[in-house]
């Protein structure tokens, strides 16, 4: 299996900064217009990209792959599906992924190189719950060509509606990721479904095991409260019994007005919560003016969209969170 190259994201290191609805229809339609531009260019230079591969015949559906022997080539949208797939998918494939680390998918355009990465993609695997709102108009396109798409949140429960994307930050809903992407890869390429499925019961253990890791860290936290940046840790709170007392960016890249600013303020001088949780995604400003003017507000860094493009990148991501995790509320 091709491995992208990716340098590791600090998680956790404590800043000391001394001592809704969605916004306006007019935000929305903005944004949403923005997406449909992106997507019409990319798609144009998608066509492009499909075009010469299937004059240079080199085009191919999934079937093809495998009878040819070729590798699959399986495109991922987050350092963490590119993780979980690469457990599944062993060295059966060339993996490409398409947000790199240290960008949000909830904000990421498509960029020309992404183009070229899915007009030779055998299967896509996707979070789905309308995350990757950057693939709108090319999903369509994609399956057309023969593209197995996989959403890897495909019956996982969810308890929000609109439901939170954020499913991967409970080890035990990771485990249905990986069984999804194992019956997608398997789909795509039927001679070594028995691979697919041995390698995703070796990661479903792992999963598992990570899980009982983290219930016994959090049991041992003195208070289970804290302030998080945007509301990505709904499915871990729910897991691990912890308690997400408010967030800043309620729409992530949408600032919050001053009388939510006063209302959070309030809010977390009310119920004397001391641990703030910062995302390296987002813009610290507002968490620096937090911790200014609140005296005993700690502020901890955690990454709940990053992670490494390696196989283990998603342990070793979900091992930093929950060490700061542990560390943010044992000092509160």
């Amino acid at each position: 299996m091709a491995l992208e190259v990716a340098g590791s994201i600090p998680v956790g290191h404590p800043r000391n900064f001394g001592g809704r609805e969605w916004l306006c229809a007019s935000l929305w339609y903005d944004d949403a217009m923005k997406r449909r531009v992106a997507a019409v260019l990319f798609l144009a230079v998608l066509v492009v990209f499909g075009g010469w591969l299937l004059i240079g015949g080199r085009a191919r559906n999934t079937q093809r792959a495998y009878r040819s022997g070729d590798q699959l080539h399986v495109v991922t949208t987050t350092p963490v599906l590119y993780s979980l797939t690469a457990k599944v998918l062993g060295d059966r494939g060339m993996l490409t992924n398409l947000v790199p680390p240290g960008a949000s998918p909830e904000n990421y355009a498509l960029r020309p190189q992404d183009a070229e990465a899915l007009s030779r993609a055998d299967v896509l695997v996707m979070n789905g719950l309308n995350f990757e709102r950057f693939l709108e108009g090319v999903i369509g396109e994609a399956r057309q060509r023969g593209v197995v798409v996989i959403e890897a949140s495909a019956g996982i429960p969810t308890s929000e509606d609109p439901p939170n994307p954020h499913v991967w930050l409970d080890p035990l809903r990771a485990v249905t990721m990986v069984r999804n992407i194992a019956k997608g890869l398997a789909e795509a390429d039927p001679s070594q479904t028995s691979v697919y499925k041995r390698n995703a019961a070796i990661a479903v253990a792992q999963l598992t095991t990570l899980h009982e890791e983290f219930k016994t860290q959090l049991s041992r936290v003195n208070d289970r409260r804290f302030i998080a940046f945007h509301p990505a840790w709904t499915y871990f709170v729910e897991r691990y019994g912890l308690e997400q007392v408010a967030v800043i960016e309620e729409v992530p890249g949408v600032e919050p007005t001053a009388q939510e600013l006063a209302e959070l303020s309030d809010t977390i001088r009310r119920t004397g919560v001391r641990a703030l949780l910062s995302e390296p995604q987002f813009s610290p400003k507002i968490v620096a003016a937090l911790a200014r003017d609140l005296v005993g507000l700690m502020v901890y860094e955690v990454n709940p969209e990053g992670g490494e493009l390696t196989e283990d990148g998603y342990e070793r991501l979900m091992r930093a969170n929950v060490a700061v995790f542990v560390r943010a509320l044992s000092e509160s």
